[in-house]
């Protein structure tokens, strides 16, 4: 949820121009991006100790949460979701 406010920030910095708004929310997007899945990394890491098989589980935790969020965000996780409740 982070990343939406910062893109909601990036996009109120230029009001006029609709274009330069998404441009912003983009950037800011991107460069936060940067910043949260390592931190993520690391702090899954830290509460596996640091071990080797815990930079594992936690790059795969990482990486699980990028797969999900960007199914959910195209709308895909839902449509597969309701494959599953239909009758075949």
């Amino acid at each position: 949820m982070p990343i939406y406010i910062l893109g909601r920030l990036g996009a109120s910095l230029v009001e006029h121009e609709e274009e330069t708004q998404a441009q912003n929310k983009v950037i800011m997007g991107l460069l936060f991006l940067l910043l949260i899945y390592p931190l993520s990394f690391w702090l899954l890491w830290a509460l596996f100790l640091y071990t080797r098989t815990g930079a594992v589980l936690a790059a795969v935790t990482v990486w699980l949460f990028a797969m999900y969020h960007t199914k959910l965000i195209n709308g895909e996780f839902f449509r597969d979701a309701s494959y599953f409740e239909t009758d075949h």
